[in-house]
């Protein structure tokens, strides 16, 4: 059976409600996730500091906290220019809508 002709039958069977195709779907993912690890902990810190020295956003982190000190750590950075195009459109509708109105009371 070619790949193709798989898929089909699979499709086919999915819309069918048949609970043997979706067994094996889910029985394939859990698969994936046999918790084996791909590198050991002292390669996965070598390569995070690397990643961190070269300038990769790849490892930059979230929000973190110290219980000991009661503060809060970051690496994120705020993007200006995203923020800026993020709020033009509301910008330009609130001035347009501004206008529209002083120009109807007129």
């Amino acid at each position: 059976m070619s790949n193709e002709e798989f898929d089909n039958l699979k499709e086919g069977l999915m819309w069918e409600g048949s609970s043997v195709v979706m067994l094996k779907i889910s029985g394939s993912f859990n698969g994936l996730h046999s918790w084996k690890p791909i590198l050991s902990d002292e390669e996965y810190d070598k390569l995070k500091l690397q990643l961190k020295i070269d300038g990769s956003e790849i490892v930059v982190e979230g929000p973190r906290c110290s219980l000991r000190s009661k503060k809060v750590y970051s690496d994120l950075a705020v993007d200006y220019l995203k923020m800026f195009l993020l709020n033009v459109p509301a910008a330009v509708f609130a001035l347009g809508l501004y206008t529209w109105n002083m120009l109807g009371t007129v």
